[in-house]
């Protein structure tokens, strides 16, 4: 029997679909009111099917189709907050473009893609959402010429993303009559090692995680005015991480040490990364590539046990990065995409989102007081009792790390601000009450993690 959340998914469905057929009429205000239902409702979706559920349990909705499992739930809370404080944060202008109707069909794709048990249905989702992002970063994000070959690198990217995908599907439904992701974690073991470094490829590609990193700096890099075409890309990975961790993380030696390597090697290079970077708006993509491999070693150390340890970093780096591409986007809107880079004085001509800014960084580069303080804890305890390589690795990328980004943010919004933009378009309180969400977000829950762990 088809339930009131399903119901309430299909119900968004159909409000992105009319949002698209409006977007080329003049009514911006009417397009934000339906759209703002989407990530609304979806997001009443999940924390209803939270809340009615034990936390340890796997909901089942549909048989054979549709479930709600620990990550799955809390991920799908996670992605529509973020939607929701992105669509405040921007109100109207989100809905000004073409391309308003294909992000809430991206919205609603992964958030089905969260709760599908069925892989051959999961992977026609995984491509049908790799079609809309890249619609929708063509029409938002690689509009200048310029950016045509950072698009050329996602396109490209997202091509081998869905052929992996393709292929790992069919070989899992043919030679071993696996349909569902339940009966992938249960024989996930016995899976041979091919197809489990098929896995972890297709999530490594999908994350951009090493060495596979290299579409995400031309797509952070990208002069798109809002980061919501980057934001749901980075959720369509992590959609793809929920569904194969199990397999990924099985306890293969090998599969395990090329983990291990490849990750802590990753973990030095978004350090060195960063440390010489000198672009404002390149910090975020380097402080991503750092807690990708982060994530990974820390759900291949603590394991399925560890589910609620590695949701703090999962929690971690989808609200703070999505808080610093906000206020990215918010002072892109103001100096423009070139301004950006190089600017200098932001902290006195914008002194709320300058703050804000660096809340958000010191929360990815793990600052006591913050939700990023309590999941760099939780691993480095974790590194510390499995190899002395990743824990040494962790703890020089936390240094290089908080001395890069404090340089950035001093270079960026410290200093004599330039004269064309003093004190011009002050942050709204709309768009204020939009990051103060993000920020109480962050400080709530390195206060009290139990507002995670519960959830898992």
């Amino acid at each position: 029997m088809i339930s009131y959340a399903l119901l309430l998914s299909i119900l968004a469905f159909i409000v992105a679909t009319i949002v698209l057929c409006l977007t080329e009429a003049s009514q911006p205000r009417v397009r934000f009111a339906l759209g703002f239902m989407a990530p609304l409702s979806l997001l009443g979706v999940f924390t209803s099917l939270a809340l009615s559920g034990a936390p340890n349990s796997v909901k089942v909705i549909v048989p054979g189709t549709l479930e709600l499992n620990q990550i799955s739930c809390y991920g799908g809370i996670l992605f529509n907050f973020v939607y929701c404080v992105t669509f405040l944060a921007f109100g109207q202008r989100v809905f000004a473009t073409m391309s308003a109707g294909y992000w809430l069909i991206l919205q609603f794709l992964i958030s089905l893609g969260l709760l599908c048990e069925n892989m051959e249905i999961f992977s026609l989702l995984l491509i049908l959402a790799l079609i809309t992002h890249l619609k929708v970063s063509q029409r938002d994000v690689y509009q200048v010429s310029r950016k045509q070959d950072g698009y050329i690198v996602v396109v490209f990217c997202s091509i081998i993303a869905a052929c992996v995908s393709l292929f790992f599907f069919l070989m899992l439904r043919i030679n071993f009559e696996l349909s569902t992701f339940s009966e992938l974690t249960l024989l996930a073991k016995q899976l041979p090692q091919y197809m489990k470094i098929c896995g972890s490829m297709l999530m490594m590609l999908m994350l951009g995680a090493f060495p596979l990193h290299f579409w995400v700096k031309p797509l952070f890099a990208a002069p798109g005015r809002y980061g919501l075409a980057v934001i749901t890309r980075l959720n369509i990975g992590f959609v793809v991480w929920c569904k194969l961790y199990h397999l990924v993380f099985s306890g293969d030696p090998l599969l395990d040490y090329l983990l291990t390597f490849g990750c802590g090697a990753n973990l030095l290079y978004a350090a060195f990364l960063l440390f010489g970077e000198r672009r404002l708006s390149q910090i975020v993509s380097a402080l991503y590539l750092f807690h990708v491999p982060l994530l990974i070693l820390a759900g291949q150390l603590a394991g399925k046990s560890g589910i609620a340890d590695f949701a703090l970093d999962f929690a971690n780096i989808t609200v703070a990065i999505s808080g610093l591409l906000i206020i990215i986007g918010m002072l892109r809107d103001r100096l423009g995409a070139e301004n950006i880079d190089r600017a200098t004085g932001l902290g006195i001509s914008y002194p709320f989102l300058g703050i804000s800014f660096l809340i958000c960084v010191l929360s990815l580069v793990g600052f006591p007081g913050t939700l990023g303080f309590i999941s760099s804890e939780v691993m480095l305890h974790h590194f510390a009792e499995s190899t002395w390589f990743v824990a040494a690795s962790f703890i020089i990328t936390l240094a290089l790390n908080g001395y890069s980004s404090f340089r950035i943010f001093g270079e960026s919004f410290y200093g004599d601000p330039a004269q064309s933009f003093r004190k011009i378009l002050q942050p709204l309180a709309r768009e204020k009450l939009a990051i103060a969400m993000i920020l109480l977000f962050l400080f709530l829950s390195g206060i009290d993690p139990q507002i995670i762990a519960a959830q898992n």
